[in-house]
């Protein structure tokens, strides 16, 4: 089976309002849903459709939020 295209990949970040900025006000995502979370972040999409998963997942990272099940 070959590849054809990047369908989402996960950004896993300290400083999680930084990456939201950037994704949402240079890149022009929006936010979408996101299934029940065991750490703090969130899911974008390219547009309004979220008939597919989101393009891109931020994961905040810091020491103290991070659950070990991720």
């Amino acid at each position: 089976m070959t590849n054809t295209k990047l369908t989402h990949y996960a950004i896993r970040t300290t400083d999680l309002e930084a990456s939201r900025r950037f994704y949402t006000e240079v890149m022009g995502f929006r936010f979408g849903y996101r299934p029940p979370p065991r750490s703090p972040g969130f899911w974008l999409y390219p547009d309004e459709d979220q008939s597919e998963f989101g393009i891109v997942h931020i994961i905040d990272v810091k020491p103290d939020r991070v659950d070990p099940r991720v």
